[in-house]
């Protein structure tokens, strides 16, 4: 389940796939049980520059980077990804909750 802490946004925190799963369609599942699982209007998550796979996961399902943070692990910044609205549950068009 996504944390609510990332002014007040959903915030995937963590995902791992194990070494032996990996290029097994396993990533791509569970970005979509987060988002599924989302219950906030926008949805984000992270990860250091470094981590070219996990880019090219993000970048296959549509995430795209929105933000890059520096100062929480020296010469490898954070980069910030966004879920496209439309995919969360219960968005609209817009990207935005619907009542209800």
């Amino acid at each position: 389940m996504p944390e609510q802490s990332f002014f007040a946004r959903g915030f995937g925190t963590l995902l791992t796939v194990a070494a032996g799963a990996r290029g097994r369609g396993v990533g791509p599942c569970l970005l979509t049980a987060v988002e599924t699982a989302c219950t906030t209007a926008e949805l984000f998550t992270s990860t250091h520059i470094s981590n070219h796979p996990v880019q090219h996961l993000l970048r296959r399902a549509g995430r795209r980077p929105v933000g890059l943070l520096h100062g929480f692990d020296e010469g490898d910044p954070e980069l910030i990804h966004r879920c496209p609205g439309p995919r969360l549950p219960g968005a609209g068009a817009t990207g935005r909750r619907t009542p209800g």
